[in-house]
């Protein structure tokens, strides 16, 4: 995924603060609060600052930008819940690089094409397993977005606006966790306990509500939601 940020927003962005939410671990301090604005009324670079930590903030996706020395600029919510629960494949600290050092020449080189104008992935290790690193040119100043992979629907904010809109039960719920992790109503049924006829029926009323055909047409129709942002 893309974000169109020109040279412009990238230059206004380095010469800003840095903020995040809250400060990540191991390194607290090498992310600053964010600025506080004492006028009545918030400037409009501030009002701006705002609005893309709440852009970042929205996306299902762990981001992280970097400037031009691997120093992190900012953070997303994703992002800080993966580093705080210790499953980021990266750690956070005055610079941001792999958890695991036979990653780092990798991560480095990816890095270096990036500032070239050439995105690229690459799978990096994490404390719970392999993680699909998308590395993204944000075209000034040598910054770049760094992006892990999508978060499964049933850790996703859009996954519970989506089972709110179509009025999914718990038990169709899950039972769409299992389809969307490719796991047979066999498989499911016994995951959860109860009869494969019992799912079965599930997923007949889960592709009646979704006004879908079949599981692949399900599948497909899920992976194509927007991201949802929410307020805590």
């Amino acid at each position: 995924m893309r974000i169109g940020f020109t040279s412009v927003d990238v230059e206004r962005l380095l010469a800003s603060p840095r903020t995040t939410a809250r400060a990540a671990p191991p390194a607290p301090d090498a992310l600053p609060e964010p600025p506080v604005c004492t006028d009545e009324v918030a400037s409009p670079s501030t009002t701006s600052d705002v609005l893309l930590q709440h852009l970042l903030d929205s996306l299902d996706h762990a981001l992280i930008l970097l400037d031009g020395a691997d120093r992190p600029l900012r953070l997303n919510r994703m992002a800080i819940e993966l580093v705080d629960a210790r499953r980021a494949p990266v750690v956070i600290g005055p610079v941001v690089e792999p958890c695991r050092p036979a990653d780092r020449a990798r991560w480095s080189a990816a890095l270096h094409t990036a500032r070239q104008g050439i995105g690229g992935l690459l799978v990096l290790n994490a404390p719970s397993g392999d993680v699909m690193v998308a590395i993204t040119p944000l075209g000034g100043a040598g910054a770049v977005m760094v992006s892990f992979e999508r978060l499964p629907l049933c850790e996703a904010v859009a996954g519970h606006a989506y089972r709110r809109a179509i009025g999914l039960t718990e038990a169709e719920s899950r039972v769409l966790d299992g389809l969307l992790r490719s796991l047979s109503p066999k498989r499911i049924a016994q995951r959860h306990g109860v009869a494969e006829s019992t799912v079965r029926t599930q997923i007949r009323s889960l592709l009646t509500k979704a006004g879908c055909r079949g599981v692949r047409e399900l599948v497909l129709h899920v992976s194509r939601l927007p991201p949802v942002g929410d307020r805590r």
